[in-house]
């Protein structure tokens, strides 16, 4: 039993350190680095996206006990900058989850919200 604890708390520990190093290797990422070696470095991210030309993989983390987002832009299946990171979850995400209408018009009201905020 205390075996199996001391294991819990070493995989507990080490997720924490590798959330924060998450962050800290997003930061540190050389400019042109390829999608391999992002995937090879990073490991696999928590959602993909296209938009105008540009490959978006966005990695969740966390820092401080609070979850973020951060996202890679891609050109041509290069690295070519990272956004800043955002609370997890976002309005769109939340936007992006919702399941039925009711869900998403919450979304919908919190965005709104939130760009007035601005």
């Amino acid at each position: 039993m205390f075996l199996s604890l001391k294991i819990l708390l070493l995989f507990f520990l080490l997720s924490i350190i590798n959330c924060t190093h998450l962050h800290e290797k997003i930061n540190n990422l050389p400019y042109n680095t390829s999608k391999s070696d992002v995937l090879d470095d990073l490991g696999r991210p928590f959602q993909i996206k296209r938009m105008r030309g540009f490959d978006y993989w966005i990695y969740k983390f966390k820092l401080n006990g609070q979850e973020y987002t951060k996202a890679i832009l891609f050109k041509e299946g290069y690295f070519l900058k990272s956004t800043k990171k955002q609370p997890y979850p976002n309005p769109e995400n939340l936007l992006e989850a919702a399941e039925n209408f009711e869900e998403y018009k919450e979304a919908v009201k919190l965005i709104k919200k939130n760009r007035r905020k601005r």
